[in-house]
């Protein structure tokens, strides 16, 4: 998947397998852009579910005292 922007955010990986900090684990599908406002977004589900969520592209890559919300691990 190309970049968009040329600009990834630090902790995004690109589509794959995530760890969300409390444990779930998330396919990324990859990344669309709001319609209204531009911004990107990051278009996942739960590993084995169907339902899609999509987040913007910095919460994603949001870090807490030192936690990453997303860690890719495949």
């Amino acid at each position: 998947m190309s970049d968009p922007t040329g600009t990834w955010a630090p902790g995004y990986g690109g589509p794959g397998t995530y760890l969300h900090k409390k444990g779930g684990r998330y396919r990324v599908i990859g990344l669309g852009t709001h319609e209204g406002t531009g911004e990107l977004m990051v278009i996942y589900s739960p590993v084995g579910g169907q339902r899609l969520w999509i987040r913007p592209l910095e919460d994603f890559d949001d870090v807490t005292d030192g936690v990453v919300r997303f860690q890719r691990v495949a």
